[in-house]
């Protein structure tokens, strides 16, 4: 149905037309086959009926019938295009004229084709906006034709008259409703236009302050490690510099602050997506008290994880975004506490009439400063604080709490506060379960349940980890991070090449194997002049260079993972690099190309 309404009547010509336009040609299209295929017929078989000789109303028909054709025909060209209402106004004048005619030579047979074509000037008026002076010309001509068909009948003339001032009016409404509609409707397009351009232009920007913060911080953060590690290289008693200590800790607050920005921007463009898979969520609140308990020893704070009954072993969630959750309601219990301590406390919430589904309920207690009632609501507002003193003493850009109430409403719950002037809060994150059936429940923290899932462990340096061999080119643009990664993956026991851009990354690879000695592993920064990591791959993988490429890039955004892998890229590792998970991932990729490491 949808095939036969574009081929007769919506044919892709029209969409250069403006909406007016386009809607009178079909028009001039429905009308057409309305008369061919039902009224002109209906006419000749009651003339028939009545005794009309057949060759009178088979030439009646037949000369319609192919007039009417070619004003469906026209209404296909350019030419008719442009003049739809022209075409409509002929083919109505010659269809009515036809039933008028019909009609009077059977007359009583087709009484009422005769007055529908009277009233033809009111019912068009009615489906097209078109100008009040053609719903005149179509009375005129129709009021002649009625003349001549059946006299001058003062009736069947009065009413076709006034059907035609009736139309004109009716008209002239049709095509003012129509202009207001369109206008709105062009202001709607207009505004969505205008807001799909500042979203467009708003991902641009964080896309590109991300690759501007990013890769600084790439060779500040991963040279500060490489001295620390030379302190650990060289066993120096003392440790590394307490400055370096300072400058990496900085680093990795600028770092977050960055993270949180972009998670406001994809919660608030609806692009933050989340896991529904099977996790430990003990295993979670283990990792974040392993990670939070050095601060909390800091300020001489406990910190400690109790259960209230049973609760689930396992659960349905995301186990990256829980931790992001707790490590933020915990982070700013020990940072508003001064005195006593933080308790972890986890309880199972069964489904209720309210609720439908069992939730996990994770509180934070603290004995820290408390807040107002009227704050209670206020703090979960993007950029917004309790008070802006706290911002001066603790700092923070009071971002956590909104990016942890998004995720946890995307996880199925919330986050609910109770707390008062009087000191200490709780903040509970109630998180959806899914089924539970079959899972083990547990109602002690006796023995390892509670063992982190990366333990706590100063990393180990990198003349400890297992070397690795093979050539790997680097395609990086930046000469600072250019040192780094080929330091990094030198001081690992691999050959290192360098390019300076995409376009040299393709030439010294095409030449590395034909000469036979083709490269293990292709580490390509995505963002470099001359030609980009995007373009470098696709076109060496167009070139038939099946050689795993590790894409590098200071942009985080949603979809730069699958932008990279679409473009032809084996892994994807963002700025500020992480240098376990970049030398994990290159021992991965040369086993995959056959590079095994030494052992």
């Amino acid at each position: 149905m949808t095939r036969l309404w574009q081929r007769f009547i919506a044919p892709s010509g029209d969409a250069e037309l403006p909406d007016l336009d386009r809607l009178l040609a079909r028009g001039v299209r429905v009308a057409a086959l309305v008369y061919v295929l039902f009224l002109l017929p209906l006419s000749l078989a009651l003339a028939l009926h009545a005794g009309v000789p057949v060759a009178n109303a088979i030439a009646l028909q037949i000369v319609t019938q192919a007039a009417i054709w070619a004003c469906f025909a026209l209404s296909r060209s350019d030419l008719g295009r442009r003049q739809p209402e022209v075409l409509l106004c002929a083919e109505l004048v010659l269809g009515n004229a036809a039933l008028i005619f019909g009609a009077a030579a059977a007359p009583g047979s087709a009484g009422a084709l005769h007055w529908a074509a009277l009233f033809a000037p009111m019912i068009v008026a009615s489906f097209a906006p078109w100008r009040a002076e053609f719903a005149l010309v179509l009375a005129a001509a129709m009021a002649c034709v009625e003349a001549l068909a059946s006299g001058l009948a003062p009736a069947p003339i009065a009413t076709v008259c006034a059907a035609g001032v009736a139309g004109a009016f009716a008209s002239r409404s049709h095509r003012l409703a129509w202009g207001s509609l369109s206008s709105a409707r062009s202001a709607a397009d207009a505004a969505r236009n205008a807001a799909l351009a500042a979203d467009k232009a708003k991902s641009e920007f964080l896309a590109n302050m991300s690759h501007e913060i990013r890769t600084p911080l790439t060779a500040i953060l991963g040279f500060t490690d490489e001295l620390i590690d030379e302190a650990a290289r060289t066993g120096e008693a003392v440790g590394p510099d307490p400055a370096l200590l300072t400058v990496k800790r900085n680093g990795h607050h600028l770092l977050a602050i960055v993270n949180d920005i972009l998670d406001l921007a994809r919660i608030e463009a609806g692009k933050l997506t989340v896991q529904n898979v099977p996790c430990a969520p003990l295993r979670v609140v283990a990792d974040v008290v392993a990670l939070l308990r050095p601060r909390a020893l800091e300020k001489q704070l406990r910190l400690d994880v109790r259960l209230r009954g049973s609760v689930p072993e396992s659960i349905h969630s995301d186990a990256t975004r829980m931790h992001q959750i707790l490590v933020n309601l915990v982070g700013n219990a020990i940072k508003f506490t001064e005195h006593g301590g933080i308790t972890l406390r986890l309880e199972l919430l069964p489904a209720s009439g309210e609720r439908a589904g069992s939730r996990l309920a994770i509180d934070v207690v603290d004995t820290g400063i408390g807040l107002a009632p009227e704050n209670s609501a206020r703090i979960f507002q993007a950029f917004a604080q309790a008070d802006a003193s706290l911002t001066r003493r603790h700092g923070g850009t009071g971002l956590g709490l909104t990016i942890s109430r998004a995720l946890a409403r995307l996880l199925g719950g919330d986050i609910t506060v109770e707390s008062s002037n009087a000191g200490g809060s709780v903040f509970r994150a109630a998180l959806a379960t899914g089924p539970l059936d079959g899972v083990h429940m547990v109602d002690t923290l006796a023995g390892n349940v509670l063992r982190p899932t990366t333990p706590a462990l100063a990393r180990p340096a990198l003349r400890e980890l297992e070397p690795l061999s093979g050539r790997v080119l680097v395609a990086e643009d930046g000469p600072d991070n250019q040192a780094l990664i080929s330091s990094i993956l030198r001081r690992a026991g691999l050959e290192v090449d360098l390019a300076n851009d995409g376009q040299i990354a393709c030439e010294k690879t095409l030449a590395a194997q034909e000469a036979g000695t083709s490269y293990g592993l292709i580490v390509m920064d995505m963002q470099m002049p001359l030609m980009t990591g995007y373009e470098a791959t696709a076109a060496l993988r167009r070139d038939g260079v099946r050689t795993p490429i590790l894409a590098l890039t200071a942009q985080a955004m949603a979809g730069d993972r699958d932008k990279c892998l679409a473009a032809g890229c084996d892994e994807y590792l963002s700025k500020p690099i992480d240098r376990g998970r970049l030398l994990g991932l290159v021992r991965e990729l040369l086993e995959k190309h056959g590079a095994e490491p030494d052992g």
